[in-house]
C-alpha cells in the first residue's frame, strides 16, 4: 500500500511538472500581456555566433518564465487566495487600504508617505537654485514659468492609507521644496485644491497610482490660474460646465495588475468629457491619448528619439507634442518620474512653461492637452 502511495505521488508530481512545457509544445501560451502591463520576454533566436549561443539558454529561461502554460491563471488564483481570502496583498509593491483602495508601496512609496527621509538643507538649496535659475531664464525671454509637484495618492487620501503606516515627520519633501520657493513666485501647489475637491468627487483612481480625469481637471485649473498671474493673455481655464461627468466600469489598473488581479478587481472610472470636440490633437506619439482602462499598443520605433522609451505596452514618461491647427504653434509636454518640461511655442517663441516633478500620469495626457490649448490660444 505504501509503495502504491509513493508511486501515485511520484506520478502526480511528474505530471504537474511536465504539464506546462507539454502544453507549451502543443501551442498553449500562459502569458497575459495586457494584464501584466509590461514587456514579456520574446522567444530567443539562435544564430550561428558565440554570443547568441551563450545567451540562448538564459533567454529561453526568461521566455518560459513569462509564457509557461497556465501561468496567468495561476498568478490570478494566487492573488485571489491572498487578497480575497486572507485580506493581505499578494505583492510587496502594493499596500491595501479599505473599500478597495490600493496604494503603491515600492520604489520608496511607503517612505514617501511616512516622510521618513526629509531633504537636507543642501538638497533644499539645490532645488531652490535650480528653480530660480529656470524662472529667471524664462522671465528674461518673456516666458511665464511655474513649478509644481504633482501629489501621490497617499498625500490626498491619507485616511485610506493602511493604518500600519505612521508618519515620522510632519513635513514631506514636497512641503520642503514648496516652502523654499514660496517667495520666488513660481510654486504651484495643487494639493489644497485636490483636498477640497475630493469632498464632492473622487479625484484618484482606486486601483492605480494616478489621478483620474476629475483630478486632472483640478490640476489644470490651478496651473492655468497661476500662469495667468504672469501672463494675463492666457485664456481662463474652462469651466466645469464645459465638461460632461461620466462614469464607466473598467478593469483593475496598474496596482491591481501588480497583484495579478487585473481581471478580478475593477473600479468606476470617473471621467470628465469635453462637450465640444477638441481642436488640438496629439501628433506624437502616434498612439495619441489613451484613456484609463484602455490598452496602450506602443511600437518601439515610435519612441526611438526618446532617452527613456517605455517598457512593454505602458508609457511611463517622455514626449507629447500637441498641435492646434490654424495657429501655427505646437505644445511640447515632456514628463516622467524624474521631472519634465511643458513648453508652448509660437512663431519660434515660448509662451508658457510648466516644470512638473514626480508626475502622476493617468490624466496627465489630458491635462497637458488642456494646458497646451490655453497657451496656444494666448499666442493667437
Amino acid at each position: 500500500m505504501r509503495r502504491l502511495l509513493n508511486w501515485f505521488i511520484t506520478v502526480a508530481f511528474v505530471g504537474i511538472i511536465a504539464t506546462p512545457p507539454v502544453a507549451n509544445l502543443l501551442g498553449a501560451d500562459g502569458a497575459d500581456q495586457e494584464a501584466e502591463n509590461r514587456k514579456l520576454a520574446a522567444f530567443p533566436v539562435l544564430a550561428s555566433n558565440w554570443s547568441s549561443i551563450r545567451s540562448f539558454l538564459p533567454e529561453l529561461d526568461a521566455w518560459f518564465s513569462d509564457h509557461f502554460a497556465f501561468r496567468s491563471q495561476l498568478v490570478t488564483w494566487y492573488g485571489i487566495s491572498r487578497y480575497v481570502w486572507l485580506g493581505v496583498s499578494p505583492s510587496p509593491a502594493v499596500a491595501i487600504g479599505p473599500r478597495g483602495w490600493l496604494f503603491y508601496a515600492d520604489d520608496g512609496g511607503l517612505e514617501d508617505f511616512t516622510n521618513e527621509h526629509p531633504l537636507t538643507e543642501a538638497e533644499i538649496q539645490n532645488w531652490r537654485t535650480t528653480i530660480v535659475r529656470a524662472k529667471k531664464w524664462c522671465q528674461a525671454r518673456g516666458i511665464a514659468y511655474v513649478f509644481t509637484i504633482l501629489p501621490d495618492k497617499g498625500s490626498i487620501y491619507p485616511e485610506l492609507f493602511p493604518q500600519t503606516a505612521r508618519r515620522v515627520n510632519r513635513l514631506s519633501r514636497a512641503d520642503q521644496v514648496v516652502t523654499a520657493i514660496t517667495d520666488v513666485g513660481a510654486a504651484v501647489d495643487v494639493r489644497p485644491a485636490l483636498l477640497d475637491a475630493k469632498r464632492s468627487a473622487r479625484v484618484f483612481q482606486k486601483t492605480d497610482t494616478h489621478w483620474n480625469q476629475r483630478g486632472a481637471y483640478i490640476g489644470y485649473r490651478t496651473i492655468i490660474d497661476a500662469l495667468r498671474l504672469q501672463l494675463p493673455s492666457i485664456p481662463p481655464s474652462k469651466p466645469e460646465s464645459d465638461f460632461e461627468p461620466m462614469t464607466r466600469h473598467i478593469a483593475g489598473m496598474d496596482l491591481a495588475g501588480m497583484m495579478g488581479l487585473t481581471r478580478v478587481l475593477g473600479e468606476e472610472d470617473l471621467r470628465f468629457v469635453p462637450k465640444q470636440k477638441r481642436q488640438y490633437v496629439v501628433v506624437e506619439p502616434k498612439w495619441n491619448i489613451v484613456e484609463a482602462g484602455e490598452p496602450r499598443i506602443v511600437k518601439p520605433e515610435t519612441f526611438a528619439h526618446l532617452q527613456t522609451p517605455p517598457e512593454g505596452s505602458g508609457y511611463a514618461g517622455g514626449l507629447w507634442k500637441t498641435e492646434l491647427p490654424g495657429v501655427g504653434g505646437a505644445a511640447v509636454c515632456h514628463t516622467g518620474h524624474m521631472g519634465g518640461l511643458f513648453g508652448v511655442f509660437h512663431a519660434g517663441r515660448k509662451i508658457a512653461c510648466v516644470t512638473v516633478f514626480n508626475t502622476e500620469g493617468g490624466g496627465w495626457e489630458w491635462l497637458g492637452d488642456e494646458l497646451a490649448a490655453a497657451a496656444l490660444k494666448a499666442a493667437q
